[in-house]
């Protein structure tokens, strides 16, 4: 394409916009502003790259920022959907024969812990009450703890003894 065509392709463009010689004489000059603007701008600022030997630095800053706002997440997440196994008490285990039953009346704290849906509390409230009322008679006695009612104590009934 000649310089001609062109710029008889550009006078056709324009008048078809049908501005006045001070119209486009503003354009001209607004166009021609934001040019320098915009070369001006890329040779007084050019862009810094960061020394090499700072590499190390700024990447070990990004990893330790990186890993605080991750744990921040998660511990949000956690707070807001907790998950349902911290949720859940102890998954209850069918009772065999193998099963290890514990003495209600001479279990230590620990070893009251390990029944299914006993924690510190509970095995805390057996040991009281075995101490001020005395050794079980039976298993059913159990029901006279706080707290513990009647489903408590037919999942203990297969793991407890006297």
């Amino acid at each position: 394409m000649g310089k001609s065509k062109i710029k008889r392709v550009l006078f056709f463009w324009v008048d078809k916009l049908q501005i006045d010689r001070r119209e486009r004489i503003s354009i001209a000059f607004t166009l021609v502003v934001l040019v320098l603007l915009f070369v001006a701008d890329i040779f007084i600022n050019p862009k810094e790259v960061p020394a090499p030997e700072n590499h190390k630095q700024i990447l070990k800053e990004f990893e330790r920022r990186s890993a605080i706002a991750k744990r921040k997440k998660e511990e949000l997440e956690q707070r807001y959907n907790p998950k349902q196994e911290q949720v859940v008490d102890k998954p209850e285990v069918k009772a065999t024969e193998n099963t290890k039953k514990i003495s209600i009346n001479t279990g230590t704290l620990e070893e009251l812990t390990e029944l299914p849906g006993i924690g510190d509390t509970y095995a805390s409230r057996i040991i009281k009450f075995r101490e001020t009322n005395g050794e079980f008679n039976s298993v059913e006695e159990l029901i006279q703890i706080k707290g513990i009612g009647e489903k408590t104590l037919e999942k203990l009934r297969a793991y407890v003894k006297l």
